[in-house]
Formats: structure tokens, C-alpha cells, sequence
């Protein structure tokens, strides 16, 4: 068959100046004209990692925001070496080399993860992903380079910053305060807590895209596929041999059921489609009726445990032209109508009208999260009139809780290598393919995310606890005066309900903005659904409260004398 009818992948450079949109908008136009159909455009590098994108930035960020409260911490270490005559180019060199070394063990373990990750991607991709020149990506010198110069480049930086922010502060105020041991001044206290509040709003936004992602891939998992696969097995006979193979497999001990369709739902590279016309039906010159075209043996509907909706199935012999259609033709053909009785003509049979006798539900014919197409099948025997077509083959199909391996050994011994038997594997198998093209968008993304929202969930507990340290002497001196250790422990833990709730007000925030960029791989669910967003809500203000709870019992065990003294 022309290659049009199984449908392609092309790749099209885009003239300077022109967009996406327009050229989708002329090609669509041109293929409606043409077979109905239209085409999906998407920019490459968009469509290989985009997904990811939004959630490694996010990632990027946690990692600033721990580096700046890495550098907070040490600002009153940083003020006593320069108050004993350590001169500032000295301790800013020491900074910059801690953050090298530190930068250069944390390189040289990511790229042993690099590695580790590209391996992981080229095994998924063996298994059907679609990433284009996969069996090229590999780890090599450059990248080290890369990732060599990044970790050292990075580490000065954040050592820089580090001492820049420590050695600009006022020195004598630092010691005088006792660092760790004072009540934060003003502008010190809003940066730590802004530091804090940035980093619950990056949790946030990263807990409520996960979240997104998880209940879109149940949403997808549950979506009916108008057959069941389950105890479903599926092999490749040469057409010319169908009806001997069936009874060979119907035979085999422990299988319940076999029939044969010319392409399995679910099957890749494989289908035709035609066009159609309805008797009483008026096409437009623009958009003609198309139809995906398909044919199967009587049986294969109980077989797949695809419901007959109307009408009955194909006989073992079918004199006069007959046809089943699914509940999508319906609807767009013959819409208002009986479809029992209707005609319909087929391209390939322009004199011939098949008389619909069946109605069946949809089958999702390309996966679960794309919407059926309308369907013809035809009985074998006027299939086989279209001999190139025909040739191509069919899939056996049984029914058997028996292991593929075990039907396969059968199959192969009933047939004595006289006819063509593919492979057997169960037919879930087939529908994986599409799940796993989705699970692996969506592993990219959520791996991503997960390591963002780790990062970011640590650095929110050492933020908090650090904030609950730098008060030990304002909570001494609360206890000296006579305060209670539950009040002690309340008024921690309200300091960590009002961070908090201002940085998940803010994540709440630049999640409804953000989480748009989900739109393309979410399923049955919006990326502002509320349930979601609650949820991750949740989820952070229990971190929240874990991250101030340790250190407010630490504050209720405080010896008032004991820090008083050491301060």
C-alpha cells in the first residue's frame, strides 16, 4: 500500500520569520483536501525535553537558594577570621576554594549519574521509545569537560557570594550579636526568611506538577480500550493460510478462543484508511469522509471481548458485501440515522455498497490518550479481494491463560514451519508500547521534579532549623524570664505557620501560571485542578511543620544558664 495510508514522521526546517502555527495551519490544509486528515507540529527539541525543562530549572533553583543559606550560616565564622587579621582576599580565596572542592566531588558524582541516566534512556529506548539518533548518546570527553568547567565555575561562585555577603555585613555588630546565638537583625531576618519562603513556593509548585503527572497517568490507565487485553495473545500468520491456523490454535489444549484480524488495535506501523461514502451522506470537496479500514474472521469480537453493540457479527461465509462500523463512524456519518441497513461505499470497492450489519463500540486505535477514529471492517472473504492489501498479512489472535511461550511452542509445532508464524506475545504487550512512550515523558519530567522537590524539601527543614538556632538566646531569655515550654514551642511554630503560609500563598500562585506548560502532558485532568493543588498544599505544610517541629522541642529543652552563659 502507498505510504500514506500508515501515516508518517517528517522533519521540516522552518524558514526564518515563519511560525509554527502557519505552517501547520498551510500543510493541514493541503491533507484535509486530500484524505481528511491533518498533522500535529511540535518544535524537536520541545518534543524530546521539553517536558523536563521547567522542572530542571526549578531544580537549579532549590540548589541556589541552599547555596545563599550556605552562606548565611557561616557569616559570623567568616567575621571572627577577619576580626583576628585574616584579610578579606584571603577569606574570600578559602571560600572560593571550599565551594570548588565541594563543586568538583558533587561533579564528579553527577557524572557517574550522567552516565548511569543515558544507559537507563537507551535501554527504554530498545523497547520502543521514540527518541531519534538514541543509539548515539553516549557520555564522552566533552561532556566531562563540560561538566568539569560547570562544577568549578559553579563552586567559585557560590563561594564568592558566600564571602561577598558575609565580609560586606558590619563585623562588629555580627560578633557583638553573637552570630548564631543573636535575634537576627532586620535585613538579615527578611533575607533568611525570604530564603525560606522561596523555597516553599519552588516545593510547592514542584509537589502540585507531580502531582498533576501521577493522577493523569491513572486517569489514562483507566480509560476503556474497547477490547481486553487481559489472557490476549497475538502472533503474525501469512493471510494465505488464516482458517488452517485457526483451527490449529482453536485445538490447542487450554486455549479458549482464536480468530484473526488483519491489524491489531494497538499495532504499530501497520493500518489503512480509505475513503468512504455514505448512501444519503453529502461529503464536501474539502474534508471527504475517511475512514480507517480493517477486516477479521467470526469470533474475533468474543475473542477480544469487543462489545456488539447493534446488529450481529460476520458469519464463516458472507455471499453479499457487509460491514461493521464502530460507534465513531456513527456519530460522524451517520449521525440521526439507523446505522443497520445503511450502505456505505469504500474507494478500493467503488461499485460495490456494504450494507452495514453491525455496530460495535470504539477501540482506541492509537493508544489510550488519543480519540478513536472512525472505523470499517469488512468480513475476510471480500477483504481478500484486495490482494495487496491482503498480502500483507494478518495477526492471530487467541484467548488463553496459558504463557505466550507455551502457545508460541504450539502454534510453531501445528504449523511445521510450512506457514509464516511470527513472534507471540501477549497483546498487552502491543498497548505497552503507547504507555511507555507516555510513562517515559512523564518518568523524565517527575525524575527531574522528585530530585527538586528532595533538594527543596531539605533545604526548607535546614532553613527552618537554622532559623530556630539563631533564636536560642531570645528563647533563654524567654524561659529565664518565666516562660513555658509549650509557649516556647508555640511561638517556634507559629514563626514556621507564618513562613509557611506566605510561601505557599506564593507557590499556590506561580503554580496556577506555571502549571499551563503541563497542559501537553496531562490526560483527563486540567492543570488547575483543585484536588491536586490541595494535596500538594498539604503535603508542604506538613513538611513545614516536621522541618520547625525538632527544633521547637530542642527550644522547650533549652538550660536558660547553660546558653546565657556560653553567649
Amino acid at each position: 500500500l502507498p505510504a500514506a495510508r500508515t501515516g508518517l514522521y517528517g522533519f521540516a526546517r522552518l524558514k526564518p520569520g515563519v511560525e509554527a502555527k502557519a505552517a501547520k495551519a498551510e500543510i493541514d490544509a493541503i491533507l484535509h483536501a486530500y484524505n481528511g486528515y491533518g498533522v500535529f507540529i511540535e518544535p524537536l527539541l520541545e518534543w524530546m525535553t521539553g517536558e523536563a525543562a521547567p522542572a530542571l530549572k526549578a531544580a537549579f533553583a532549590a540548589v541556589l537558594f541552599l547555596l545563599l543559606m550556605r552562606g548565611t550560616a557561616r557569616a559570623r565564622d567568616l567575621a571572627i577570621r577577619a576580626a583576628l587579621g585574616a584579610g578579606q582576599g584571603r577569606v574570600a580565596a578559602e571560600q572560593v576554594a571550599e565551594g570548588v572542592v565541594l563543586a568538583v566531588f558533587g561533579g564528579a558524582i553527577g557524572m557517574v549519574l550522567a552516565v548511569l541516566a543515558v544507559e537507563g534512556i537507551a535501554a527504554f529506548a530498545t523497547r520502543g521509545i521514540r527518541i531519534p539518533r538514541v543509539n548515539e548518546l553516549h557520555v564522552d570527553l566533552r561532556m566531562a569537560a563540560f561538566a568539569l568547567l560547570a562544577s568549578l565555575v559553579a563552586g567559585a561562585l557560590s563561594g564568592a557570594v558566600s564571602a561577598w555577603h558575609a565580609l560586606r555585613s558590619d563585623l562588629f555588630l555580627l560578633l557583638k550579636n553573637g552570630g548564631a546565638g543573636a535575634t537576627p537583625g532586620g535585613m538579615r531576618s527578611r533575607i533568611r526568611d525570604g530564603l525560606v519562603v522561596a523555597q516553599l513556593a519552588v516545593a510547592l509548585l514542584l509537589a502540585s506538577g507531580a502531582g498533576l503527572l501521577f493522577r493523569s497517568m491513572e486517569r489514562l490507565s483507566a480509560v476503556p480500550l474497547g477490547l481486553e487485553p487481559k489472557n490476549l495473545h497475538a502472533t503474525f500468520v501469512d493471510a494465505t493460510a488464516v482458517d488452517e491456523m485457526v483451527e490449529k490454535a482453536r485445538a490447542i489444549p487450554g486455549v479458549e478462543r482464536a480468530a484473526v484480524i488483519g491489524y491489531l488495535p494497538f499495532e504499530v506501523g501497520r493500518g489503512w484508511d480509505d475513503s468512504v461514502t455514505v448512501e444519503g451522506r453529502r461529503a464536501t470537496d474539502t474534508t471527504p469522509d475517511v475512514a480507517s479500514l480493517n477486516w477479521f474472521s467470526p469470533g474475533y469480537l468474543a475473542t477480544a471481548g469487543t462489545r456488539l453493540l447493534e446488529g450481529r457479527d460476520f458469519a464463516s461465509t458472507e455471499g453479499a458485501p457487509v460491514a461493521i462500523v464502530n460507534q465513531t463512524f456513527v456519530r460522524k456519518y451517520l449521525a440521526g440515522r439507523e446505522p443497520i441497513g445503511a450502505l456505505v461505499r469504500l474507494s478500493d470497492w467503488p461499485a460495490t455498497g456494504f450494507e452495514v450489519v453491525g455496530l460495535i463500540q470504539d477501540v482506541r486505535q492509537w493508544g489510550p490518550a488519543e480519540d478513536p477514529l472512525p472505523e470499517v471492517y469488512l468480513p475476510q472473504s471480500w477483504f481478500a479481494r484486495n490482494k495487496e492489501a491482503y498480502a500483507a498479512g494478518a495477526m492471530l489472535v487467541v484467548k488463553s491463560s496459558l504463557p505466550s511461550g507455551s502457545i508460541a511452542v504450539a502454534l510453531r509445532a501445528a504449523a511445521r514451519s510450512v506457514l509464516l508464524v511470527g513472534t507471540t506475545k501477549p497483546v498487552d504487550d502491543y498497548l505497552d508500547y503507547y504507555f511507555r512512550q507516555r510513562r517515559f515523558q512523564l518518568d523524565l519530567a517527575l525524575g527531574f521534579a522528585a530530585s527538586a522537590l528532595v533538594l527543596a524539601a531539605l533545604g526548607v527543614y535546614g532553613a527552618m532549623a537554622f532559623s530556630v538556632v539563631q533564636r536560642r538566646r531570645e528563647l533563654a531569655v524567654r524561659a529565664a524570664l518565666g516562660a513555658q515550654a509549650r509557649q516556647l514551642f508555640a511561638l517556634v511554630l507559629a514563626r514556621g505557620g507564618r513562613l509557611a503560609a506566605i510561601g505557599i500563598s506564593l507557590g499556590v500562585l506561580v503554580a496556577l501560571v506555571l502549571s499551563r506548560f503541563l497542559a501537553a502532558l496531562l490526560y483527563g485532568i486540567g492543570e488547575h485542578d483543585p484536588l491536586t493543588l490541595a494535596g500538594a498544599i498539604v503535603t508542604l505544610g506538613a513538611v513545614t511543620l516536621v522541618a520547625s517541629l525538632v527544633p521547637a522541642l530542642a527550644a522547650t529543652r533549652l538550660d536558660p544558664m547553660t546558653v546565657l552563659r556560653n553567649e
